[in-house]
């Protein structure tokens, strides 16, 4: 008997072991979230403080963006190649160590650099991300994935409150300082934070997967499957190079190509929404602006509860196209030039839907893709936002300075094309197991297109080994299978 650790981590189900990966990669994605909202405090203060134009204050904005659009790859492929635990711990102490030398810098040269590096670290964070949904069993990972965004919000709430107290009395390198510090702290979890299980079967290191399953089974108060832990059938781990070409394999080249304009759009619109915020509600103060941010920020919560609400129901694909449209439909309703009152609906209406959207997609990708290609899919994809998020400070500042109009005008069109994407995309992940391979068959519990099985091999680059073996193969590589666990003291 054997047993495979999609098998495994059904049969466990979500429990106390959850709980704690939850927390732990959670409070990851809240320090990066610290990291990237304090650009709304940080670029005025800068300003006044280097003497800088209004291109210069936005490229401090934009370079943070490449910065992590350079990483998003670098550290996907990392930790696919060396382990999640690593990826994680990597980035953490990488953004950490530049961030705080971002607030000694002395002039603006070395603000820029620094914060680019620290775009570079921030560019792994997905990788926490990954890691948590390769231990979800697939009736909770929508919701569960959707919770996890949550920890984002609550970094961008206390980012407002820490620079609403720190910015009057100590200045922005204190604030630079202080919004840091999670990430070194975040380096000491590095004993207690588990490894994926898909990750080290993958890379054949049986022993230490089948630990891991045995330590949520203690947690979760859960019997293990009878039988020993084998890969599956087809399952091997490409080389960086095959990790990238099958992104791009016949099964999964249109699903990623939507997926970079989704992401991409995510991105552009929704700090665009935060970096307007305060001129659409008007204030002018430091503390309205303070105010106005933290005001919309909280308009996050809802929007994931939306998300976790409809996205089991009605799938993946369609909450996100619901959800931009509606997205949408508030930005393009302030061209009218509403009163702060009703601004300030519009403005916490559109933030919501965004980032209802944003935590959608979210849910999908690592979805879609293979245990061996998962960070990679999802680190390439992650790449996309962040140079279309380099763009938006020129957008809502430069631009919007030329003709206040046209800001309202593209991050509503670009919400729009995006409800179109969303709808067009081939595969509906909603109820269907983490493949492990592009070998394996996807099931057909979601009825939706994209659930039939893998096309046959002729279709697929010779390079990728994902033909389906018969049953004298797969009886052959279960029995090496067995036998290298008795080496191993199984």
């Amino acid at each position: 008997m054997h047993y495979t650790v999609e098998e495994a981590v059904e049969q466990l189900k979500w429990g106390k072991f959850q709980w704690k990966v939850l927390f732990l990669c959670g409070v990851c994605w809240a320090a990066d979230a610290l990291e990237v909202m304090l650009l709304s405090f940080l670029l005025p203060a800068a300003r006044d403080d280097f003497h800088l134009d209004g291109w210069q204050e936005s490229s401090i904005a934009s370079v943070v963006f490449i910065g992590t659009l350079l990483g998003s790859n670098f550290w996907g492929m990392i930790s696919d190649r060396y382990g999640r635990k690593v990826g994680y711990i990597a980035t953490c102490a990488f953004s950490g160590v530049f961030g705080m030398l971002s607030a000694l810098a002395v002039d603006y040269w070395m603000l820029l650099i620094t914060r680019a590096l620290v775009g570079f670290g921030l560019g792994g964070s997905p990788v926490a991300f990954s890691l948590f949904a390769e231990f979800l069993p697939t009736a909770n990972r929508g919701i569960g994935l959707t919770v996890f965004e949550v920890f984002w919000t609550v970094g961008t709430m206390c980012e407002a409150a820490i620079a609403w107290y720190v910015l009057p009395h100590w200045g922005w390198r204190w604030l630079l300082g202080v919004s840091t510090v999670p990430m070194l702290l975040l380096c000491a979890l590095y004993p207690i934070l588990p490894e994926s299980p898909r990750y080290l079967l993958v890379n054949h290191r049986y022993k230490e997967a089948e630990a891991v399953l045995h330590r949520i089974a203690q947690d979760n108060q859960r019997d293990l499957p009878l039988g020993t832990l084998v890969l599956p059938p087809t399952t091997k781990q490409p080389r960086m190079y095959e990790r990238v070409q099958q992104v791009l394999s016949p099964q999964l080249k249109v699903v990623s190509l939507l997926l970079w304009f989704i992401w991409a759009s995510n991105a552009f619109v929704y700090y665009g929404v935060v970096l307007l915020a305060p001129d659409v509600l008007g204030g002018g103060s430091d503390n309205s602006k303070y105010l106005s941010i933290f005001i919309t920020s909280t308009a996050e919560l809802p929007g994931l509860l939306i998300a976790a609400l409809i996205i089991n129901r009605i799938g993946r694909r369609y909450t996100q196209s619901a959800l931009f449209l509606s997205c949408s439909c508030f930005i393009l309703l302030l061209l009218i030039k509403p009163d702060t009152s009703l601004a300030l609906v519009f403005s916490f209406f559109s933030r919501l839907s965004i980032m209802g959207a944003f935590s959608s997609t979210y849910v999908y990708t690592p979805e879609v893709y293979p245990t061996a290609i998962r960070t990679t899919g999802l680190g390439i994809a992650n790449a996309f936002p962040k140079g279309a998020a380099g763009l938006t400070p020129f957008i809502a500042g430069a631009v919007g300075d030329l003709n206040e109009n046209i800001p309202f005008i593209v991050y509503g069109g670009v919400c729009f094309f995006a409800a179109i994407a969303s709808f067009l995309l081939p595969i509906e992940t909603n109820s269907r197991p983490l493949q492990e391979s592009l070998g394996l068959p996807a099931t057909k519990n979601s009825g939706e297109l994209g659930s039939d099985s893998i096309p046959p091999d002729s279709s697929i680059n010779n390079s990728i080994d994902v033909r389906v073996p018969s049953v004298d193969e797969r009886t052959a590589l279960i029995g090496e299978s067995n036998r290298r666990n008795n080496i191993l003291g199984y």
